[in-house]
């Protein structure tokens, strides 16, 4: 098995008196021989970790990426994740955290804390996009383009597009020309080269499928899409809506869609774990739900399982979940510690944008005193400005998420333990397509293997079946300090 070995000091004091650098070193190294691991790299910063942004841990994880690496050691959890976001980053590496002297990694209890810290950390990450969706979302509601103008326009000023005369004159060539039925999108690029258009400056015909995006962006007559929902825009239309409906019946007409006759509750759950294709589900002699791999990769030896067979796999599945009163304690400290970890993030974070900011308004200011003075062209400076002015937008819209995302760490913990405490109780109490959403909060990886189900609990929900089934939390000392399956 393949590790690498991570060691960190938190500043050039530090590593000048002798904080041990290569005493970390040396102790994961023993660590790495005891348990069996090859160490392929070693990685070592200098530096001060309250924020993302280490040298050498950035390149340990682009290596982690790029390697088959088993395992990261370090000496402890403190030199690894010293903020919040870091917990996520290696989380996401699918590499298992290996420390020398860390009760938070050595025992069942351990890896319950760090679970959760992983999980509330995703949390906040999460609610923080979806504040910066909501300010995304205000601007759109004000007809307000927040991003790079689409094909056919050019950012004017803040949330301002407008038409560029030239590529507006290509849309139009190109929904006219689709309209009729007579060209594919691959024709209908070899006709706009051959009609003498030019899609850019730098490009003569423009990619198949950015044809495809703009021949649906409904754009390009007032609306604009953002996640799958439809604004009122303030810029001019370049084609009619009638135009473009005509174009969206050309596809729809090519691509005709399957009819669904019936909808299963477990279809879209599992997947068939000997070739990878989506489970499916037929009706056989009126009223029995059978469930099977899709076969479309081949020929695949697949059996066909009843859905009440199925049911009773999930409901083991489920009971399954389980964690003890006593537990309780261990579970409130480590929210509370997430909770500073919020709080510090925060902090740092707000810092950041706000240096960002300040910067981006005084190049706008210096642009301005040298476009006064001759010393660039007012284009360049209109140009500059306003790419400037939409990032700070963008920072302005990232403040105001930073402020209004309220976690509610220890809630929102406490409401997940009671989740795992109640998933049985629950599960019992659904029909059939709110058990289907259940298993999916509660597992992930469901697969179906002949006529049984393999799966795997998400985080933190794993660490508390491998606590039950060990009954007694305890340190483990010993040679039994091996990542787990």
């Amino acid at each position: 098995m393949k590790s690498v070995i991570y060691a960190r000091v938190s500043s050039k004091e530090q590593e000048r008196e002798g904080y041990s650098i290569p005493a970390q070193l040396n102790k994961c190294r023993e660590l790495a021989d005891k348990e069996g691991y090859k160490v392929a790299k070693e990685f070592i910063d200098v530096e001060s970790a309250k924020q993302p942004g280490r040298t050498n841990f950035n390149k340990m994880v682009e290596y982690i990426k790029d390697d088959s690496v088993d395992t990261i050691i370090c000496h402890k959890v403190d030199r690894l994740c010293r903020n919040f976001k870091d917990y996520v980053t290696i989380d996401d590496l699918k590499v298992k955290p290996l420390f020398v002297e860390e009760e938070f990694a050595d025992n069942a209890a351990g890896k319950l804390t760090f679970g959760l810290k992983v999980l509330l950390a995703k949390h906040y990450i999460d609610n923080l996009s979806d504040e910066v969706k909501k300010g995304l979302h205000q601007k759109l509601s004000q007809g307000e383009w927040p991003g790079k103008a689409p094909y056919g326009y050019r950012n004017a000023s803040k949330g301002v597009v407008e038409v560029d005369p030239v590529a507006a004159g290509n849309v139009v060539y190109l929904y006219k020309t689709y309209a009729t039925g007579q060209y594919g999108l691959r024709p209908l690029r070899k006709k706009f080269k051959e009609d003498g258009l030019v899609y850019t400056p730098k490009v003569s015909t423009p990619p198949k499928s950015q044809i495809e995006q703009i021949l649906k962006n409904p754009f390009y007559y007032g609306l604009m899409r953002s996640k799958g929902r439809l604004y009122k825009g303030n810029h001019d239309p370049i084609i009619s809506k009638e135009l473009f409906d005509k174009v969206q019946g050309v596809f729809q007409a090519a691509n005709k869609p399957r009819v669904t006759l019936h909808s299963f509750p477990y279809t879209g759950l599992m997947v068939c774990s000997n070739c990878g294709c989506a489970i499916t589900a037929e009706i056989q002699k009126g009223r029995y739900i059978y469930y099977h791999c899709t076969g479309n990769r081949g020929e695949c030896d697949f059996e066909y399982v009843r859905q009440e067979e199925l049911e009773r796999q999930f409901e083991q599945i489920i009971k399954g979940l389980h964690i003890k009163e006593e537990y309780y304690d261990l579970i409130i400290q480590t929210l509370k510690e997430s909770h500073k970890d919020e709080l510090e993030f925060h902090k740092q974070a707000l810092g950041q944008l706000r240096s960002r900011q300040d910067a981006l308004k005084q190049r706008i200011a210096k642009a301005y005193e040298d476009k006064l003075d001759g010393v660039i062209p007012e284009e360049l400076w209109k140009e500059k400005t306003v790419k400037w002015q939409s990032e700070i937008d963008e920072i302005d819209i990232k403040l105001r998420a930073h402020s209004n995302a309220n976690c509610a760490f220890i809630e929102s913990g406490v409401k997940l333990i009671e989740l795992a405490k109640k998933a049985y109780s629950l599960y019992l109490q659904r029909n059939s397509a709110e058990r289907g959403k259940l298993l999916h909060i509660l597992c992930s990886n469901l697969a179906l293997k002949g006529c049984k189900v393999h799966y795997s609990y998400k985080k933190p929900f794993d660490t508390l079946v491998e606590g039950a089934k060990n009954e007694i939390w305890l340190r483990r000392t010993d040679s039994n300090r091996q990542p787990t399956g």
